[in-house]
């Protein structure tokens, strides 16, 4: 027996898709597909009205903007896989278990392209990628704020960090993160993956955080990221527009970091901070 499908087209800026795609997870939407002019927003049971409710109010879009038609009956995941691609980031490979495997010589990361954030494809994520290749994390302990698919947790573990957590509020990241675990053949333990913001933490410090989130998110939690982070410890910081830069900027600077460094992709800043105090 097929089922009605229902397609919303939500227009909306670039910096918005990632709050938004984090709260249609939490409606339990079916699939999501993101564009340059917003989002394509899949489901078969959903209260319409309320789905306009909650993407309006964590969000810049009126409610008269999203267009809500009947779509045929299609398995929507699988379409979305079907243009995943595998990406190259240095020599980091990023592919999904369907794509050919990884020249000699080159880092495999294999990643089931679900709804959680972070293939690789997002200029943020290639950004973190890219920044992390360079570092030595032998030893390290780090924390990946925001994890969504563990990408970025998953290569750290492969660079022989010695303590990783993962963490992010929503619980189709936390089930993604540790299916990422297997299919990397890691450790069962090597990720310590939790559901929750920062406050699920205790008093645990970090040589290395990691965090590819909102801007408004980063704002909010400057001085509690600094305090997470040992001395001499390093921030990897990106999810922020050009357009922003200088309020997140200015935010850090006084609440204990100093830039050593940041880098640019498309509209998208990436910033390395040190610990000062």
């Amino acid at each position: 027996m097929k089922q009605q499908w229902y397609k919303a087209e939500v227009p909306c800026t670039v910096e918005e898709h990632q709050v938004i795609i984090a709260w249609c997870n939490v409606l339990g939407v079916d699939a999501i597909v993101e564009k340059e002019e917003g989002l394509e927003v899949y489901w078969i049971e959903m209260n319409e009205e309320h789905f306009k409710q909650v993407v309006t109010k964590h969000s810049n879009v009126k409610a008269d903007q999203i267009v809500i038609t009947e779509v045929e009956d299609k398995n929507w995941n699988a379409e979305w896989e079907a243009n995943f691609d595998p990406i190259v980031v240095g020599n980091i490979l990023v592919r999904a278990p369907f794509h050919d495997p990884a020249a000699d010589g080159q880092t495999e990361i294999k990643i089931l392209p679900k709804m959680a954030f972070g293939t690789g494809h997002h200029e943020t994520t290639f950004m973190m990628l890219e920044e992390l290749e360079k570092m030595d994390l032998v030893d390290k302990s780090i924390l990946d704020y925001g994890c969504g698919t563990s990408i970025l947790a998953v290569y750290t573990a492969m660079k022989k960090a010695s303590r990783i957590v993962a963490i992010d509020i929503q619980i189709e990241a936390v089930e993604n993160s540790i299916e990422h675990v297997e299919l990397n053949n890691l450790p069962e333990n090597s990720i310590d993956v939790r559901q929750g913001d920062l406050d699920v933490l205790d008093d645990e410090n970090y040589d290395v955080i990691l965090a590819n989130i909102n801007r408004h998110v980063l704002l909010k939690n400057a001085r509690n990221l600094a305090r997470r982070l040992n001395d001499n410890g390093q921030l990897l910081m990106s999810g922020i527009l050009k357009r922003d830069e200088n309020i997140v900027l200015e935010e850090y600077l006084k609440s204990g970091f100093k830039l050593n460094k940041k880098n640019y992709k498309g509209d998208w800043c990436l910033f390395v901070f040190d610990k000062v105090f």
